[in-house]
């Protein structure tokens, strides 16, 4: 019977905790900006199980599908490596009519 009422206490404290951490944080619908599209957003295509640290990168066509669900709500994106599959951001963002700001990530390696 004690055992019972431990993990009833236990569940109706994860429940609580759950309910402070997660009612203030919902989404909030926000107002277009101005002009009806975001200037800019940094953009990462990789998707789950995708790294650049693993090898495992985005293909070509997830990448034009992601630019095609951006396109209408922004109006340019930035990138931080030019390597590793993004090599065809420039080019796909352009028939999106996107502008493209690249980066550079810069480390020691010197390869």
């Amino acid at each position: 019977m004690r055992l019972i009422l431990i993990l009833a206490a236990l569940l109706v404290a994860g429940l609580a905790n759950l309910a402070v951490w997660s009612l203030p944080n919902l989404p909030v619908p926000l107002d277009p900006p101005p002009g009806g599209k975001l200037r800019s957003v940094s953009f990462a295509p990789f998707r789950d199980g995708q790294s650049p640290l693993t090898g495992v990168l985005p293909s070509t066509v997830q990448i034009e599908e992601d630019l095609a669900a951006l396109a209408p709500q922004v109006a340019g994106i930035r990138t931080y490596t030019s390597l590793e599959g993004l090599q065809v951001v420039p080019e796909l963002a352009r028939k999106h009519g996107m502008q493209v700001t690249m980066g550079a990530w810069l480390s020691s390696r010197t390869d």
